[in-house]
């Protein structure tokens, strides 16, 4: 994992294909004990971490940051299983690759999804945290067409078609 005080993320790509430098809302998200600079810190990564499809090295370095960060604050939000999804949906389509060198730690490091699952275990999850979670596992263990499929029945649309589909199946 690359340390949030090394200067090379301000070389670093995000989902507009412009520098952004994660490592600055990364470190204000670690000292912030306030639920709504939490919350816009988050809104913040997520709106130039992906866009419509596009990620850079910004995005995938800060996924280990921010699971970690999830993990030590306790954070129960929808938006870090989901970018760990979106992400590594988009890793596997036409993005920049991950340099060699930090590929197995990094895919390493996207295991650890499981203790931030874990230490939400006792909170009631809504719908869109579930979907969250199964697509972001799914993911990280690169199945990534079953972690598309996930996110899309967060649509009512497609969630009304599979119940057809199911109730149509069950009926030969």
């Amino acid at each position: 994992m690359i340390a949030l005080e090394n200067p090379i993320w301000q070389s670093f790509e995000g989902g507009y294909r412009t520098k952004y430098d994660a490592s600055i809302p990364l470190k204000s998200l670690e000292i912030s004990n306030n639920q709504t600079e939490i919350e816009e810190l988050l809104d913040e990564l997520f709106s130039k971490l992906y866009h419509q499809g596009d990620v850079g090295l910004a995005s995938y370095f800060t996924l280990p940051h921010l699971i970690r960060i999830g993990i030590e604050k306790q954070l129960y939000n929808w938006q870090i299983p989901t970018l760990v999804a979106i992400i590594e949906i988009a890793r596997h389509k036409k993005n920049p690759q991950i340099p060699k060198e930090y590929l197995i730690e990094y895919k390493n490091e996207l295991k650890q999804l499981t203790k931030l699952i874990d230490v939400n275990l006792k909170t009631e999850w809504k719908r869109t945290y579930s979907i969250a979670v199964l697509s972001a596992i799914a993911a990280v263990n690169e199945q990534i067409d079953l972690a598309e499929i996930i996110l899309e029945m967060e649509s009512d649309d497609i969630l009304k078609k599979f119940k057809l589909f199911l109730k149509s199946k069950n009926e030969y």
